[in-house]
């Protein structure tokens, strides 16, 4: 039968998508072993599509913004271009990877810069879709009001590819995301919660009271 464009393609993805195969810790250390129960809905869309995950990357600590891109669990990233180099964050990993020719694209996070600074730092594309076209379901956040996700690829003809239907979650999606919106919340506060060894945990979000029409 017909195969989609990415079907067999390796793509590597930054730590802070959920995956039911592998640990999704932000790369934050005291979240080392937290194991999400499903993908997130851009990797399950992957694999619907025949993408092969084969991987989670490094990154800054749990959405750090420090250009360093490095974490207290997966060390320093480097940058391919110049190992004395700052890679940029937080997507460090996911840009390095894609820089070394690792794979031909991998998926990051950009809330304010976290995917462009290290695609400008490392000569690549950083592809910031606007706002809600992919469904953000099953991503760790950082300010859910500003969250975006990211591909990066070293050529506009794989961007075009990677997101041109795809993982292109049109206006369909946000009913899917209201229906389990809190139900991930719950979920990754738990986690949180059975990392810290049960404590409280007192969660600030900023409500986005702007018009969506």
């Amino acid at each position: 039968g017909p195969r989609s464009p990415l079907h067999g393609i390796p793509v590597l993805a930054k730590d802070v998508f959920d995956t039911f195969d592998m640990p999704t810790s932000g790369n934050f250390k005291p979240m080392e072993f937290s194991q999400p129960s499903r993908d997130s809905f851009v990797i399950a869309r992957l694999r619907a599509s025949g993408a092969i995950v084969l991987a989670k990357l490094n990154q800054s600590d749990w959405y750090g913004v420090a250009a360093s891109g490095g974490s207290t669990l997966g060390g320093q990233v480097l940058s391919p271009y110049n190992l004395k180099k700052f890679p940029g964050g937080s997507s460090s990993g996911s840009a390095s990877a894609t820089a070394a020719g690792l794979v031909a694209f991998a998926l990051g996070t950009d809330t304010a810069g976290s995917g462009r600074v290290p695609a400008a730092f490392q000569h690549l594309i950083g592809f910031k879709p606007t706002k809600g076209r992919w469904s953000n379901t099953g991503l760790v956040p950082a300010c859910r009001t500003l969250d975006c996700i990211t591909v990066f690829t070293d050529d506009t003809a794989d961007a075009r590819h990677d997101t041109d239907g795809q993982i292109d979650l049109a206006d369909q999606q946000h009913e899917h995301d209201a229906r389990r919106d809190e139900g991930d919340r719950c979920h990754l506060h738990d986690r949180v919660r059975e990392v810290l060894g049960g404590e409280e945990l007192v969660v600030l979000e900023l409500e986005d009271d702007r018009d969506h029409d």
